[in-house]
């Protein structure tokens, strides 16, 4: 079960992710319909910690196995925005994993599910990006390198 509790028009969210880095590049994924890129995870279940879900996520989207000591904890940021008609108030626990070659090049193909797109970006093409949380961005790019993020975005 999910951590992602609905109330009303209202929801929270509980996220993991992870800056995924590979040399001068960061792999993010975006749904087809949306105009904004993210980096890749997905929702804590109950009783699973953050990084055992990320282990988790990246296995199910990427077909990627990782383990704990790959994963560098970041950051959580707590954001609060509209999608989709529903107010979210979300914690995302932010963690930097560094790949080689593993995943190819540019567009990667082989995730489960045909309404996300992952590819890698440049810093260039990541500056030019609308990424949520922003505060991504900030830690993507070495802007800024502090341990609790508040994104108001209501």
């Amino acid at each position: 079960m999910d951590l992602s509790l609905l109330l009303d028009s209202h929801k929270l969210n509980m996220r993991t992710s992870a800056i995924i880095r590979r040399g001068d590049e960061w792999l993010m994924h975006y749904g087809v319909n949306d105009e904004f890129i993210t980096t890749v995870g997905g929702r804590i279940k109950l009783l699973e910690d953050s990084q055992s879900a990320l282990i988790r996520e990246l296995k199910e989207e990427l077909n990627l196995t990782v383990s704990a000591n790959e994963l560098q904890f970041k950051t959580i940021i707590e954001s609060f925005f509209d999608y989709r008609g529903t107010h979210y108030h979300e914690l995302l626990f932010v963690y930097l994993l560094e790949v080689g070659d593993e995943l190819g090049e540019g567009e990667i193909f082989a995730q489960p599910d045909p309404h996300f797109v992952f590819k890698f970006y440049s810093a260039v093409e990541l500056d030019q990006e609308i990424i949520k949380p922003q505060e991504l961005k900030v830690l993507m790019l070495g802007k800024d390198n502090h341990g609790h993020y508040i994104a108001d975005n209501l």
